[in-house]
């Protein structure tokens, strides 16, 4: 499917997957042993806010892209998108703003 391609809302079967907490790592998991309802089309990921507290960025960044990259190679037809949803201000591990804060700014930069 181009990216451009539009989608046909009526004919589109949308279900949401959510697991509060889950790392990248339990995601990955879940993805190449099918719990996702594979195969899909298309896969739109909200992930990585709460690794931030748990791995530097740079090392997060690249293991998510040997990741999606391992997962596109294993499903060629899908087609993924990375959501831009607003980012959590607090989590267990950490509820300073300023340290967040830092945290996002540091992933962005690289």
């Amino acid at each position: 499917m181009p990216l451009h391609a539009e989608f046909d809302l009526e004919q589109a079967v949308l279900e949401w997957r959510g697991w509060c907490g889950t790392l990248w790592g339990r995601f990955m998991e879940l993805a190449l042993q099918g719990s996702l309802a594979l195969p899909l089309e298309t896969l739109a990921i909200h992930q990585g806010i709460n690794e931030l507290t748990r791995m530097i960025g740079k090392s997060l960044i690249l293991q998510m892209t040997s990741d999606l990259c391992s997962l596109k190679e294993q499903l060629l037809s899908l087609l993924l998108w990375w959501s831009a949803m607003l980012p959590c201000w607090t989590w267990r591990a950490n509820c300073d703003p300023r340290l967040i804060d830092r945290a996002h700014r540091g992933v962005n930069r690289q």
